[in-house]
C-alpha cells in the first residue's frame, strides 16, 4: 500500500462531527442524508431549512462531492436559475472570487460563464469546499458526521427503522470497539445522496447496474453501441431536432452523431461509463508540484490512454484535467467494498500520474504538447491533505435505484408529434444536460468513438424528473434522489451536479412535507409537493422564457401547470393573449384534475392542436389565465390530518383441520405415529405423507400449530432465505394470504413477507397461521389427525416401540381413575414413532433418558452453563454480521457482563415460560380484561416488564412481557391436570399485568389511557375467550440420544471461523443462544438467573441426526425435544428449525421404510443425500440468500457436512485452489479434521485447478450418487 493511500486511510479514521457524542448509541433525527455530495447538502440544508432536525453523514473527512474533489465547472447547459440552493452555491462562488480579488481581475472573470461552451462558471476545487461546508455548518439543526458509511439497516415492512453507520477506514471493528467504530441513526425519513447508491444498496431495495438491451425500453441508444460524428448535412433525418434545439435558451454543443452498425448489438451487459480523477494542475510556479517519473513507468501503455479534456481557464491559474481513464477496471468499483474501491482508485491515480509524466517529457509526444504540458503540475493549494490528490473519485455511474418509475431515452428526447419531452404529472426537477455517456468498454472498431461513449447533442431535450423515479419499490421512507431510478443512457442527461441539486433540493421538501403531514414520503401528497416547490422556486419544468426565481405569481402557476400538460413546447409566453382554442384545452385539463383523471400527455397533445389553429383570443394573457387558476386550487399549506372512521376488518373464519374420531383411529396401524401437532410435528407429517407413507398426527388440543397459532406472530430467525420445502410452501402461504387479500406490496403484506430484509423475518396473525396449516394438513390424503388426544403408555419390545395408548384429554385434563384405563384408551400402532411436542411427552412414557434443566459446566465444559448470574446489553451484533462476515440480520441484544463467582453448578431451572398474547389497538375489535381470579397488585408495582403494545400486523402484536422464572420448574414432569394449573397462574398474571397497567393509579396517566386502546382482538381464539390455546413451553425435557448438541457445536470451533462439522447435519441453525430468566434468584449488580443471548459467541451451527436419535429406541424420532444441552438448546428451540427438523424427521421415516429398516439404523449418509436432492438444506453458508438454486448448491450442502469448507463461503462460481482440490480429493475419515485442512490450504498461493469450486463440488457429488 502507498504512503498517500495509508495517509488517506489513517486520514479517514479522524471523526469529525458536531454538537454530538458518538458514544451515545443512538442518534435520532427526523431525516438522515447519506453522503455530503452537492445534491446531498442541497437536500440537509433545505430540509434543515424547513425545521427538520437532520444528520448528515459523509463517509470522508471532506463535503462537496466531485465538486470540490476538481470538477471545476458547473455541468449545465441552462446560465439562469434552477433552485434556490444550487443557486446560492453558484452565486457564493462568484462573490467569493469578485470580493477577493476584485470586480475586474482575471480570477473573477474566468470564474464568470464564458461567451461560449456549455460551463456555467469555474471555479477552484477549494473554493467549491469553502462554499458547500459553509451552507452545511451555518444550519444549527444539521448534525455533520464524517468518516463513516452505512453498513446494515434494520426494517419494518416498507418502513427502515434504523442504520447503522461504521466508521470508514477499511478496517476491522476490533472487540470492544463498537462505541468508537459504530453509530446507529433512527429517523422517520432517510436519504441516500451517494454516488454510489450505498444506503440503497444496504437497504437491499431492487438495483440496476449496467446497460439495459435495447428492447427493454425501446431505447435506440441502449446497450453495446459504436457511434460515430458526421456533419448535419450527411444527417437529414436530425434537421427537425436541430431546428427546435437552435430555439432552446441553452448553451450548445456543435456535432451530430450516428449508431454504426451493424456492430451496435444493442445487447445488455453489467457495464458502466468510464470514472477518473478531475486532477487539478497549475502554471503559477509558485503553486506546481513537479511531477516525478512513477516506480513500474511504462510509456508504451501511456500512448493506449487518452489525454484530452481539460477545463481551463480555472482562476489562479489553474486547470482541471479529466483524463485518464482506465476502461473496464472501472466498473468493479461500484460493488465492492471500501477496501476494493481504494484499489480501483489507486490504480486511476498512478495511471493519471504517469500519463501527466509521460506527456511532459516522453519524445514522442510532439514538442508543443510537451512543451504545453510542462508549464502545469499538481496544484500545491489543492488537497493539501491528501498528497494533492482530490478526495473524491469521479464515479460517473453506479447503481441506479429500481423505482417505482424508470426515467428512459424517451424522457429526454421529442415526445412522438410534439415540440417537447414527455411530462410528468409528478416532476420535481429538470434535466437538461445532452445524453452524454463516456467509454463503457475498451472494444474499439475503425471509425467509431470507444465503445459506449455517446454525446446526442441535438437529440437531447429539457426532460421532466417524476417524484416516483426517486422512490425504492419496497421501501417507504427512504429517497433515492441521486443514485435514482433511470436508464443507462438517460443517466447521461441526469448525472450532473446542477441536476442533483435541484431534484435533491426538491426531495428535502419531500422530506420535510412527509414529516409535518405524518406519512411516509412514498405516500406523500405530490401535487402538495409540486405546488410548494413552486413556490419556492424550485424548478420543475424548463421554460426559455421564465425566470424561475421571480417572484412573479405566474411563475409559480405556470411551472405547477407545465407538469399537468399544459404547455406543448418550452415557450411560457405569459404575456401573449390566451388564444380561445387554447383556453378549452386547459379547461379540459382543469377538469381531468379535479376528477382525478388526469393525463397530462393526452392534455399537451390537445394544447399542441389548439397551438396550431388559428383560434380568436380572449381578453386574458396566459400568464392571467394560469395565475386565475392557480388560485382557484386549494391553499397549498400542510392539511391537518383526518380522522378516518375505523374500519373492522371481516374477521377470518379458520378452516378447521380434517380430523377423524378416536373410533376411526382406534387399533390402526400406520407407517408413522406424530405426537404433537407443533409446527415441527405439521412439518413431519406432511413430508412423510408426501413421500407415500400413512400417517397419524395427534394433538393434545383441538388447535394444530403450536406457538406459531398462538401468540408468536412472528419468525424467530436471523436468516431469511431457503431452509427447507415445507417450511418455505407455509412461509409462502402467508405471504400469499396477505397479498391476496390486502394486495400486492400493501403494508400487511411487506410485513408478512419471510424475508432478511426487516426483522422479524415474517410477522403472521394467529388465526391466518392456525387456518394456513389447518389446509395443508387436510390437503393431504395420507394424513390422519386425531385431535385432544395424548400419549400415555408405550409397549416396547427392547429397542422397538410396539404400540402406543392415546387418551382423551377432558376438559381441564383431569385425572383418569385406574378402572377408567381400558374403557378411555386406545391403542395405535406404527412403524416409526415421532414425538414432536414441546414437552417431550411421548419419550418420556417411552421411558428413553432426558434431561429437565441446567447441565454443570464441568460436564461439557460450557462457559455458559449452570447457575449463572447475568445482564443483557442492548448493543446491536453479532460483529461478524455487522463486518459482512456473516450474511445473516442483526439482533438488538448481545450478552452483557457474567458474574463469574456464578456457581455454574446444575439444576432442574428452566427458562421462563408465559402467555404470548396478541393484542389489538383496532377499534371495535378490542376486549378489555377484567380484573383476574387473585389478582395481587404488589406483584406488580415494581415488575420490571411492563411494556405494552399493538399496532403491528393488521393492528396486532404479540404481549411478550409478563413471564415467572422459577414458577415453571414443575411444569415438564407434571401431569396434564398439574400442568393446567401452571398454565392458569401464567394467564391470571398476563391478565394482571394488562389490569394493572389499563387501571393502576401508579401508571402514569398517559400511558394508562394509551393502554386501554389496547386490548384482546375480538377475532382471536374466538373459542377461548380471545386467549390463546397453548403457553409458551420454551424448555421442557430435552432427550440424551446419540449426540448431545453443545455450546460449542453451536460455536466457533478451534482453529476455524464457523462451527463444528457433522457428515450427518440434518438442519442448521441460526438464531443466537439465547435463553429466558431461569429464577428469581438474585446477585447484586446482576439482573438476571440464566438469561443468556449469546449474539457474539453464536455462529450458524449444524444439527446431527443423532441428536434426534434416543439411546435405546430405534423406532423413535424426536425432533423437538432433541439431544441439546440448555444452553445450545437457546439456538435450537425456534419454529423455523424445528420445521427444518421435522420435515428431516419426516424423510426418515420414509425412507427407513424404503429400506426395510428403523430410523435408529438408517444410513445417515442416504438420507443427507436424499435431503440436499430435494432442497432440503443441512448447512448454512452466506450465499444461500442469492444462489439457493444454484447447480451445484446440493453437492455444496452436502460436502458441507464433509468438512469441505472452513468457514461460511462456499464460493461456488470462483477458481478452485490446487492446494484446496488436494484437501478434497483426500480420504479424510474425521470431517473436522478435513475443515482444518482446508483451512490451511486456502492460506496457500492461488493456483487454480482448472474447475471453478462448484464445478469440481457437483462432479464429485454426481459421481458420488451413480454408486
Amino acid at each position: 500500500m502507498s504512503n498517500l493511500t495509508m495517509k488517506c486511510l489513517l486520514g479517514a479514521l479522524a471523526l469529525v462531527c458536531s454538537a454530538i457524542s458518538l458514544r451515545a448509541e443512538t442518534i435520532q433525527a427526523d431525516l438522515c442524508v447519506y453522503e455530503a455530495t452537492p445534491g446531498g447538502i442541497a437536500m440537509a440544508v433545505r430540509a434543515a431549512r424547513e425545521g427538520l432536525d437532520v444528520v448528515l453523514v459523509n463517509h470522508n473527512q471532506h463535503l462537496g462531492g466531485i465538486l470540490s474533489s476538481g470538477l471545476g465547472v458547473w455541468d449545465t447547459l441552462w446560465e439562469g436559475k434552477r433552485s434556490p440552493i444550487y443557486d446560492e452555491a453558484r452565486q457564493a462562488v462568484f462573490d467569493h472570487y469578485r470580493t477577493t480579488y476584485g470586480e475586474k481581475s482575471p480570477q473573477y472573470r474566468d470564474a464568470l460563464p464564458g461567451k461560449g461552451g456549455h460551463t456555467n462558471g469555474k471555479f477552484e476545487a477549494k473554493v467549491a469546499e469553502e462554499v458547500l461546508t459553509k451552507l452545511v455548518t451555518q444550519e444549527k439543526k444539521i448534525t455533520l458526521i464524517k468518516g463513516f458509511y452505512p453498513a446494515s439497516v434494520s426494517r419494518e415492512g416498507a418502513v427502515l427503522k434504523t442504520v447503522t453507520f461504521r466508521r470508514t477506514g477499511f478496517q476491522p471493528v476490533q472487540p470492544g470497539e463498537r462505541v468508537e467504530n459504530s453509530f446507529y441513526v433512527q429517523a422517520r425519513v432517510f436519504a441516500d445522496c451517494s454516488y454510489e447508491g450505498d444506503l440503497a444498496a444496504v437497504a437491499k431495495v431492487p438495483y440496476r447496474l449496467g446497460r439495459e438491451a435495447r428492447d427493454e425500453f425501446k431505447e435506440p441508444h441502449a446497450g453495446v453501441i459504436y457511434m460515430s460524428s458526421v456533419k448535419a448535412e450527411a444527417a437529414p433525418e436530425f434537421a427537425r431536432q436541430a431546428e427546435l434545439h437552435r430555439q432552446l435558451k441553452l448553451r450548445k454543443f456543435g456535432g451530430i452523431q450516428k449508431i454504426k452498425q451493424p456492430d451496435s448489438t444493442g445487447e445488455a451487459d453489467g457495464n458502466v461509463q468510464a470514472f477518473n480523477y478531475r486532477t487539478m494542475l497549475s502554471s503559477d510556479p509558485a503553486n506546481r508540484m513537479p511531477v516525478e517519473k512513477p516506480a513500474g513507468y511504462d510509456p508504451e501503455k501511456m500512448k493506449l490512454l487518452e489525454h484530452g479534456s481539460i477545463v481551463s481557464p480555472i482562476p489562479n491559474k489553474k486547470r482541471g484535467w479529466n483524463r485518464p481513464q482506465l476502461v473496464g477496471i472501472h466498473t468493479s468499483y461500484v460493488e465492492a467494498d471500501w477496501e476494493g474501491r481504494q484499489k480501483v482508485m489507486d490504480a486511476h491515480w498512478d495511471a493519471a500520474m504517469a500519463l501527466l509524466y509521460f506527456l511532459q517529457n516522453d519524445p514522442s509526444v510532439e514538442p508543443a504538447r510537451q512543451k504545453s504540458w510542462r508549464e502545469f503540475g499538481l496544484a500545491k493549494d489543492e488537497f493539501t491533505d491528501n498528497g494533492h490528490r482530490p478526495h473524491e473519485f469521479y464515479v460517473r455511474e453506479a447503481r441506479r435505484i429500481t423505482g417505482r418509475y424508470v426515467f428512459t431515452q424517451h424522457d429526454a428526447m421529442l415526445a412522438e408529434g410534439l415540440e417537447r419531452a414527455p411530462v410528468h404529472e409528478d416532476s420535481i426537477g429538470v434535466t437538461e444536460w445532452y445524453l452524454d455517456t463516456h467509454a463503457c468498454t475498451p472494444r474499439h472498431i475503425p471509425g467509431a468513438l470507444e465503445e459506449g461513449k455517446m454525446m446526442l447533442d441535438v437529440e437531447t431535450f429539457p426532460g421532466q424528473v417524476p417524484y416516483r423515479t426517486l422512490l425504492p419499490q419496497g421501501v417507504g421512507n427512504l429517497l433515492v434522489p441521486v443514485c435514482l431510478s433511470c436508464t443507462h443512457v438517460a443517466w447521461g442527461t441526469v448525472r450532473l451536479e446542477p441536476t442533483w441539486m435541484n431534484i435533491c433540493e426538491s426531495a428535502g421538501h419531500a422530506a420535510a412535507l412527509a414529516i409535518q403531514t405524518k406519512v411516509t414520503p412514498a405516500e406523500l401528497d405530490v401535487s402538495l409537493l409540486q405546488r410548494k416547490l413552486v413556490e419556492s422556486h424550485v424548478m420543475v419544468n424548463f421554460f426559455n422564457d421564465v425566470d424561475v426565481a421571480s417572484k412573479d405569481p405566474r411563475v409559480a402557476a405556470a411551472q405547477y401547470f407545465a407538469t399537468k400538460g399544459f404547455f406543448a413546447d418550452y415557450n411560457a409566453r405569459l404575456d401573449e393573449p390566451l388564444t380561445e382554442s387554447v383556453r378549452k384545452a386547459w379547461g379540459v385539463g382543469l377538469t381531468a384534475m379535479r376528477e382525478g383523471k388526469l393525463k397530462p400527455m393526452e392534455i399537451v397533445k390537445l394544447v399542441h392542436v389548439a397551438e396550431a389553429e388559428k383560434s380568436p383570443t380572449t381578453n386574458r394573457t396566459r400568464g392571467e389565465a394560469l395565475l386565475n387558476l392557480w388560485k382557484k386550487l386549494p391553499a397549498a399549506s400542510v392539511p391537518e390530518k383526518k380522522k378516518t372512521a375505523a374500519v373492522i376488518r371481516k374477521p377470518l373464519k379458520v378452516e378447521p383441520v380434517r380430523a377423524s374420531t378416536a373410533q376411526e383411529v382406534e387399533g390402526k396401524a400406520y407407517d408413522v405415529v406424530v405426537i404433537g401437532g407443533t409446527p415441527g410435528g405439521i412439518a413431519s407429517a406432511v413430508r412423510a405423507a408426501r413421500e407415500g407413507l400413512s400417517v397419524l398426527l395427534v394433538q393434545h388440543n383441538k388447535h394444530l400449530g403450536g406457538m406459531v397459532t398462538n401468540g408468536l406472530m412472528q419468525w424467530d430467525a436471523l436468516y431469511g432465505g431457503h431452509r427447507s420445502p415445507i417450511f418455505n410452501e407455509y412461509a409462502r402461504s402467508i405471504e400469499d394470504y396477505y397479498r391476496e387479500t390486502y394486495g400486492e406490496g400493501s403494508r400487511q403484506h411487506s410485513s408478512a413477507r419471510y424475508t432478511q430484509t426487516h426483522y422479524p423475518m415474517g410477522r403472521m396473525e394467529p388465526g391466518v397461521a392456525e387456518h394456513l396449516f389447518n389446509k395443508m394438513v387436510s390437503a393431504e390424503k395420507n394424513i390422519t389427525t386425531l385431535l385432544s388426544h395424548y400419549p400415555v403408555e408405550v409397549v416396547r419390545e427392547g429397542a422397538l416401540i410396539r404400540k402406543v395408548a392415546l387418551l382423551e384429554s377432558r376438559t381441564g385434563f383431569q385425572p383418569v381413575r385406574k378402572d377408567e384405563r381400558v374403557e378411555n384408551s386406545f391403542y395405535v400402532t406404527a412403524s416409526t414413532y415421532i414425538d414432536a411436542t414441546y414437552e417431550g411427552d411421548l419419550a418420556a412414557v417411552a421411558k428413553v433418558a432426558y434431561r429437565v434443566g441446567r447441565e454443570g459446566r464441568d460436564e461439557y465444559g460450557e462457559p455458559h452453563a449452570g447457575k449463572v448470574f447475568t445482564n443483557i446489553s442492548g448493543d446491536t451484533g453479532p460483529k461478524d454480521v455487522l463486518d459482512g462476515e456473516l450474511n445473516l440480520h442483526t439482533y438488538g441484544h448481545v450478552q452483557g457482563t457474567i458474574d463469574e463467582t456464578s456457581p455454574f453448578t446444575a439444576d432442574g431451572a428452566i427458562q421462563a415460560f408465559n402467555h404470548r398474547f396478541c393484542l389489538t389497538n383496532e377499534a371495535g375489535n378490542i376486549r378489555l380484561p377484567e380484573k383476574p381470579t387473585g389478582y395481587n397488585r404488589e406483584e406488580y408495582v415494581n415488575y420490571n416488564r411492563m411494556g405494552m403494545n399493538a399496532g403491528g400486523l393488521c393492528g396486532k402484536s404479540t404481549f411478550n412481557s409478563p413471564i415467572l422464572p422459577g414458577e415453571n420448574h414443575a411444569y415438564p414432569d407434571a401431569s396434564w391436570p398439574e400442568r393446567e394449573k401452571i398454565i392458569q397462574r401464567h394467564t391470571n398474571f398476563a391478565l394482571g399485568l394488562m389490569w394493572f397497567l389499563q387501571n393502576d393509579e401508579s401508571v402514569l396517566p398517559a400511558k394508562r389511557e394509551a393502554c386501554r386502546l389496547i386490548g384482546l382482538p375480538l377475532d382471536e381464539y374466538v373459542d377461548n375467550d380471545n386467549l390463546p390455546y397453548e403457553l409458551y413451553v420454551r424448555e421442557a425435557r430435552r432427550i440424551v440420544g446419540r449426540h448431545v448438541f453443545t455450546e460449542q457445536d453451536n460455536s466457533a470451533a478451534p482453529g476455524l471461523t464457523r462451527t463444528p462439522v457433522f457428515a450427518d447435519s440434518i438442519a442448521f441453525t441460526d438464531w443466537s443462544m439465547d435463553s429466558h430468566d431461569c429464577s428469581k434468584d438474585r446477585r447484586p449488580g446482576y439482573a438476571y438467573d440464566g438469561k443468556l443471548i449469546l449474539t457474539e459467541e453464536t455462529r450458524p451451527a449444524q444439527i446431527p441426526y443423532r441428536s434426534l436419535l434416543p439411546k435405546d429406541v430405534d423406532n423413535l424420532l424426536v425432533p423437538v425435544c432433541l439431544s441439546a444441552t440448555h444452553v445450545a438448546w437457546g439456538a435450537v428451540r425456534l419454529e423455523p428449525v424445528w420445521m427444518q427438523v421435522g420435515e428431516a424427521a419426516g424423510y426418515a421415516a420414509a425412507l427407513a421404510k424404503k429400506q426395510r429398516t428403523t430410523v435408529g439404523k438408517l444410513d445417515s449418509d442416504l438420507l443427507v443425500r436424499t435431503l440436499v436432492t430435494n432442497k432440503h438444506f443441512v448447512s448454512f453458508f452466506n450465499e444461500l440468500l442469492k444462489q439457493d438454486a444454484h447447480p451445484a448448491m446440493a453437492a455444496a450442502q452436502y460436502f458441507g457436512g464433509q468438512g469441505f469448507f472452513a468457514d461460511y463461503n462456499i464460493a461456488l462460481d470462483e477458481p478452485l485452489k490446487q492446494a484446496t482440490a488436494e484437501v478434497w480429493a483426500r480420504k479424510i475419515d474425521d470431517p473436522q479434521k478435513r475443515a482444518l485442512a482446508v483451512a490451511e490450504a486456502e492460506k496457500s498461493p492461488a493456483l487454480a485447478s482448472g474447475k471453478t469450486r462448484g464445478e469440481a463440488l457437483k462432479e464429485m457429488f454426481d459421481a458420488l450418487m451413480k454408486h
